[in-house]
């Protein structure tokens, strides 16, 4: 629950409940300062509830907090980059790893191993942020968000990179590329809508162009030799939600109006449409 005191301060309060015998019964209660992003802030392991939160003023900067079973606090880490915003975060055993933005996207990396002492180890600094991130193969995670020009900050189109987290002290960007033309991706507001499957080295998401009216395309993407490598460039319709899904050597595009199938083995080529 979040919510502004009567100092103006922002602060997240959490409470526990247990559920016994089909009894619901609160067991403790906490706060920290300032509001969780999105569900990929919290996680819970080892019993332990790790919080990612910023305040309503970017000059407060990102806050990390763990608390133990109780919901006491025992480690924290207050005012990391101040004047920034936090806007993607992803939670791998001891490790935290989030992105914050001004101008310029630094990708952190935190050690969580002493709940009593976490500790940044990693910060790489690229153009552009990640709003989304997602583990990929150990050692690499990619993540989904906007180019931005480092001197005015104006954005340059959707981003996608591939980042390098086999050392988290020395975070690498392995690759990165830029779809110019687009304006959004609903990857970045609705990530259900991505397709990331390692087994099947597919990364999948629809970007938007608006200009006259908007244009959907979707885009799906291998990772091999350390590179991305585009599969399919397909336009698709201008409104509804969008899921990537595979079977076998088969490959669908699915809207709230249509479904397009595609051949794995042919280079994607379409083989066949069923609309409703």
């Amino acid at each position: 629950l979040y919510h502004v005191n009567r100092n103006q301060e922002a602060t997240t309060e959490i409470a526990k409940f247990s559920l016994t015998d089909g009894e619901i019964n609160a067991v403790s209660a906490s706060g920290v300062k300032g509001r969780v992003r999105d569900t990929f802030a919290i996680s819970e392991y080892q019993n332990m509830l790790r919080i990612l939160t910023a305040g309503d003023n970017s000059n407060e900067g990102t806050n990390l907090y763990i608390l133990d079973e109780g919901l006491k606090l025992t480690g924290k880490l207050e005012g990391i980059a101040p004047g920034e915003t936090i806007y993607a975060a992803r939670y791998l055993g001891d490790m935290a790893y989030f992105v914050t933005y001004r101008n310029i996207d630094p990708l952190f990396a935190a050690d969580l191993s002493d709940p009593s002492k976490p500790e940044i180890i990693g910060e790489l600094k690229i153009t552009g942020y990640s709003e989304y991130l997602h583990m990929w193969e150990p050692g690499t995670m990619f993540g989904i968000g906007y180019e931005t020009d480092p001197d005015t900050g104006l954005r340059e189109g959707i981003k996608l990179s591939m980042f390098d987290v086999s050392n988290p002290a020395d975070l690498q960007s392995a690759d990165c590329i830029c779809i110019a033309n687009a304006d959004y991706s609903l990857a970045l507001d609705q990530y259900k809508t991505v397709l990331a499957e390692p087994q099947a080295n597919l990364i999948g998401f629809v970007v938007t162009e608006y200009d006259k009216k908007p244009r959907n395309t979707y885009l799906l993407f291998e990772w091999k030799d350390g590179k991305f490598n585009n599969l399919l460039t397909q336009d698709v319709t201008e409104s509804g939600y969008y899921r990537g899904v595979y079977a076998g050597q088969y490959f669908y595009i699915v809207t709230s109006e249509n479904v397009v199938a595609y051949d794995r083995g042919n280079h994607y080529g379409k083989i066949g449409e069923l609309t409703f």
